[in-house]
């Protein structure tokens, strides 16, 4: 247990030094190598509008808006003072709704910041800004979609090609199934969406590729340690979930034994690593800056956590309301359906108890995705056109489930 915990320990304070230096790396690149893609491409999200969709349904919505601030939070930075940038995170904007926040970034690369607020957004890491400010040095918008698109399908292709060698083809296959009901295509044409898919492949592949990773409870609690912190640093609250449920899901599927307890542990350790590197930035930022971190970090968590939205009482039944029966339906009809034909079938194919108990553990990376978004009522509620994508944890999941407790008679005991 003291091995452990001096491992985690030292995973920590290396992970929070890394994280430390990446982001002043990001913030001493010079304003005038990125500026030109910037404007191209606040101006080309200027043209396809805050609201564009790709496909049909909230799922199928890009989220110009969030890219657009993520320009903005590029190009504001001051190279002259990177630490206070890595810490604070400054940005300009303004508080009126009509106007794109694509707008507000072409004039911030511009230079015309008059009658705009510098505000800051150092309560994240914006870690995603280390990968994003190289790339605006080579690319806009239009090229950095096509080099997402094209890198993002060969990790898919890889995640599938792994899983089905090494757990197969049946898991491979209801893997695609469930990309393809989150809408996985639209993915990479956003960059807000894209950071946790790449994690999510990246830890995919690194526990089946390398088992060591996993195979003991310390290893084990130290990878996940690791996932969720790096996931704390790269992501803008999206989607954080995947990177948790989805290499537990396929790790697990490898091993045999002690598996309800290693879906705890990892969790535990996922969570620590994720709120313990998260908090971090608060601290030390307070402590580089002066900037009251803190206080802004307590109170958004509030507000996110809240059971309040716009005067709804966000009890459960109220929030099934808003998944299942949005204004536009996307995962709507597809989810119930599902757990539908699930329950159905197992109350006509129940294979005993002992069937029921072997698979226990994939229940319960199902429930990772719905407890979250009870935990985080407001912000999962408030964002559904992104956070919804989480359920691929869930569908993938109850697929496997119902793959290996009801239809799957040569592994069952």
């Amino acid at each position: 247990m003291k091995k452990t915990i001096l491992r985690l320990l030292t995973a920590y304070i290396i992970l929070l030094l890394t994280f430390t230096l990446l982001m002043l790396g990001a913030y001493s690149l010079p304003k005038s190598l990125i500026i030109d893609n910037v404007i191209a491409s606040a101006q080309q999200l200027q043209h396809e509008g805050q609201g564009a969709h790709l496909l049909k349904g909230r799922l199928g919505r890009l989220d110009n808006y969030t890219d657009a601030l993520m320009l903005n939070l590029a190009i504001s930075g001051d190279a002259n003072h990177p630490l206070r940038s890595a810490m604070l995170n400054p940005y300009y904007d303004n508080d009126d709704e009509d106007i794109a926040k694509s707008i507000n970034t072409e004039r911030v690369a511009h230079g015309q910041t008059n009658g705009l607020e510098k505000r800051f957004y150092g309560r994240y890491w914006q870690g995603y800004l280390v990968t994003l400010k190289p790339m605006l040095i080579i690319f806009s918008l239009h090229g950095l979609r096509i080099f997402n698109c094209v890198l993002m399908l060969l990790l898919c292709l890889a995640t599938i090609a792994v899983i089905w060698q090494r757990i197969g083809k049946v898991e491979a296959l209801l893997f695609v199934l469930s990309l393809l009901l989150v809408y996985f295509p639209v993915v990479p044409f956003s960059m807000q969406y894209s950071t946790c898919f790449y994690l999510m492949f990246l830890s995919m592949l690194a526990v089946m590729l390398y088992p060591g990773l996993t195979s003991t409870s310390r290893s084990l609690a130290i990878t996940f340690f690791i996932i969720g912190g790096i996931t704390s640093f790269f992501d803008f609250l999206t989607t954080p979930q995947l990177t948790l449920g989805m290499p537990l899901l396929v790790c697990l599927l490898s091993q045999r034994k002690q598996k309800v307890r290693k879906v705890i542990m990892a969790s535990i350790a996922w969570g620590t690593g994720y709120a313990l590197l998260w908090s971090s930035k608060w601290v030390i930022g307070y402590g580089f800056t002066g900037f009251n971190l803190l206080a802004d970090a307590a109170e958004q968590i509030g507000i996110r956590t809240s059971q309040q939205y716009y005067g709804i009482e966000l009890t459960v039944p109220k929030m099934l309301q808003f998944i299942i029966f949005g204004e536009e339906r996307a995962l709507g009809w597809k989810l119930p359906a599902i757990l539908l034909a699930l329950s159905i079938a197992y109350i006509y194919l129940q294979k005993g108890l002992k069937v029921q108990r072997q698979w226990l553990w994939l229940l319960l990376i199902a429930m990772i995705v719905p407890i979250w978004f009870l935990l985080m009522r407001q912000h999962s509620i408030m964002h559904l056109w992104f956070t919804l994508r989480a359920f691929l944890v869930t569908i993938y999941a109850l697929l496997l489930w119902a793959y290996h407790t009801i239809f799957d008679v040569k592994n069952q005991p």
